[in-house]
């Protein structure tokens, strides 16, 4: 069940970063809010540490993060982030949710953020390490409030 774990984590990291660098998507973070500023609902911000954690100027880090209502049947995906090209020079990073994607009269947990992070070989793309983080389930207003964390990357 481990091998499957950290397959299916291979495997979504790997699609992410080809269809980022298919979208051609070479702009920065903050390049792109300078030209236009996003009003986010929610701007959870992560960070993370570990024995993966070092500048290598032949990786990059990695990062996703997706949004599910698992009340659903099945679970749908309410945010499906874009994935985020980190220097490995950095070792943080904030998600800007512009949508509402509950309201506050929803009291079931039914909300989990589902965070990716993977320090990527620029080259070869092969998969140095990579961890996948889930928070919550929380309510709406929890998911309302919620600030991001912290990831251990080793």
């Amino acid at each position: 069940m481990k091998k499957l774990i950290k397959y299916l984590i291979s495997l979504t990291v790997i699609v992410a970063l080809s269809a980022a660098f298919m979208a051609n998507t070479h702009k920065t973070e903050t390049s792109t809010k300078a030209e236009n500023p996003p009003n986010c609902w929610i701007e959870p911000a992560f960070d993370w540490h570990g024995s993966c954690v070092y500048v290598d100027n032949n990786a990059v880090y990695l990062i996703d993060m997706d949004i599910y209502n698992i009340c659903d049947n099945p679970a749908t995906k309410i945010y499906d982030g874009t994935p985020q090209h980190i220097p490995t020079t950095q070792t943080s990073t904030t998600f800007c949710v512009e949508n509402q994607l509950c309201t506050v009269d929803q009291n079931e947990d039914c909300f989990k953020v589902v965070v990716t992070l993977a320090k990527v070989n620029k080259v070869t793309n092969e998969i140095i390490c990579s961890t996948q983080e889930i928070f919550g389930p929380y309510n709406c207003q929890e998911l309302m409030n919620f600030s991001g964390g912290s990831i251990l990357l080793n």
